[in-house]
């Protein structure tokens, strides 16, 4: 199952672009109540006409209310039999498919189950400056260090930690509250996972899931505009120059739209 964490937006050209790859794959959207009553509108047309869109009713869009998503994502994958795996990633994230399923299938036996795969990050610790953008104070997270996390626009867990995490997992953290960095949230519910159930869950770097530009052995591209997502999908050799991801009105002058 892949799962996009979405905008109401890009949605129409996710399903025309890598979507369309994904055959024999699932595609949700997920995404929290828009602020904007037209978007909120558009987004509920969506979803009644492509039954492919989970409004979170309670949820409200904000960048700190991801983590619930993700915890929805994840509580609805676990009920699905025939999910293997979940793949998360954000709107402005391109899927290159075909490379991913393959990558996935080359993966020894021994690391189909009790996997995480993405750019892991060993710890970090929390800024308690309350000038920082990230700033954490001691009274939502008070560890002096954070778990192995990976970047949240894109990764990948197998589905036994999807069902622990929906299973409870995921509020045994503190005290039955949601820590507000999703990707550390992540990272936090495995961690937990493996330690309650005595698993050795493996962290699968591979930096093709790239967040930071755009390279032609990519799994996932991020920060990708919707004219380089169609230009990704049509003719992706025309896309990515020196590593870079070529700007619209670049493309634009090349007739490329």
């Amino acid at each position: 199952m892949d799962i996009v964490s979405a905008q109401p937006q890009p949605l129409t050209l996710v399903r025309k672009t890598w979507a369309l790859e994904a055959k024999g794959h699932r595609v949700v959207f997920f995404s929290a109540v828009p602020q904007n009553e037209r978007l909120f509108d558009l987004l509920r047309r969506e979803a009644a006409e492509y039954q492919d869109v989970v409004i979170l009713p309670n949820i409200h869009e904000s960048y700190f209310n991801i983590t619930h998503q993700t915890l929805e994502m994840c509580r609805m994958a676990a009920m699905d039999p025939a999910v293997t795996h979940l793949l998360k990633v954000d709107d402005d994230s391109y899927v290159h498919m075909t490379k991913l399923i393959a990558r996935l299938r080359a993966l020894p036996r021994e690391k189909i189950e009790r996997v995480g795969f993405g750019v892991w990050v060993a710890g970090g610790t929390p800024h308690r400056d309350p000038a920082n953008r990230w700033h954490v104070p001691v009274e939502e997270w008070p560890w002096e260090t954070y778990p192995a996390w990976a970047h949240g626009a894109g990764y990948i867990i197998t589905k036994d930690l999807v069902n622990e995490i929906a299973a409870g997992a995921a509020m045994k953290i503190q005290n039955h509250t949601l820590f507000r960095l999703e990707d550390i949230s992540m990272g936090a519910w495995v961690e937990y996972v493996s330690k309650e159930k005595g698993w050795y869950v493996q962290l699968v770097k591979d930096k093709r899931f790239n967040f930071n530009g755009c390279l032609g052995t990519d799994l996932v591209s991020h920060y990708i505009q919707a004219q380089q997502m169609r230009c990704m999908y049509e003719n992706s050799g025309k896309c990515c120059i020196n590593g870079k991801v070529v700007q619209p009105k670049v493309l634009a002058r090349k007739g490329i739209t």
